[in-house]
């Protein structure tokens, strides 16, 4: 492992708030000695940090998606790593870049900041790629105007007109799938529950504009 190697020229040094804002923003790859929790817990991790902020109970917090390394819930097999983690800053003993930059949001990532903490310091950004936000913003009517299109007409090939009778796609388990394919195809990542919620709510709207007005438009074609 990369890990093992860093060991000897691991150079101690305290885990700095500046040095940890700087390797978030710059989006660094950090190996770290941990103090965490035993068995398993205590010991060096490679990971990558991406948000800083406060717990509710008032210790600066590192959100991190941890790559491997010592992990007390690892060993105990219950989160297997590589993971996301919450680490406790003061309990970081020892931080230094591996040298590495890692560009891609880990699966979950949460673009807004992270719910766990009373309040977010710095939060990682991804140069040119899309948030749920952003796509909510400028494309999601777009998007669900084309689906719900193609889905009514899937419908009518074959079932006919008759087959949209009755139909209420804000509840179509169908063009939600459809849709958060698209999305998730469209932003390069998996969808948390969050993101899905977030869509849902805005796509409903919408839906319940036009879906009418499509279902006549493909009963007129027939």
């Amino acid at each position: 492992m990369r890990l093992i190697t860093t060991i000897t020229s691991l150079i101690t040094e305290q885990a700095a708030l500046g040095d940890v804002v700087d390797a978030i923003k710059s989006r660094k790859v950090m190996i770290i000695y941990y103090d965490g929790d035993e068995p398993g817990g205590r010991g060096l991790r490679e990971i990558e940090p991406v948000c800083l902020g406060t717990s509710k109970a008032g210790n600066k917090i590192l959100r991190a998606w941890d790559r491997e390394g010592s992990s007390h819930t690892d060993f105990l097999k219950q989160q297997p790593l590589p993971g996301w983690r919450l680490f406790r800053l003061d309990k970081i003993l020892t931080i230094k870049p591996s040298g590495e930059i890692y560009n891609e949001p880990r699966p979950n990532y949460n673009f807004d900041g992270d719910r766990t903490m009373a309040s977010v310091i710095v939060n990682a950004k991804f140069d040119g790629v899309l948030t749920i936000d952003d796509i909510i913003a400028t494309e999601l009517t777009q998007i669900t105007t084309q689906i719900l299109t193609q889905l009514i007409s899937d419908i009518v090939k074959r079932r006919g007109v008759d087959g949209l009778t009755g139909s209420d796609f804000t509840k179509s388990a169908e063009f939600f799938n459809r849709l958060y394919k698209n999305i998730a195809t469209k932003i390069n990542r998996v969808l948390s529950v969050e993101d899905k919620t977030k869509i849902k709510n805005e796509a409903v709207k919408i839906v319940s504009q036009i879906q009418n007005k499509l279902k006549e438009d493909a009963t007129k074609k027939k």
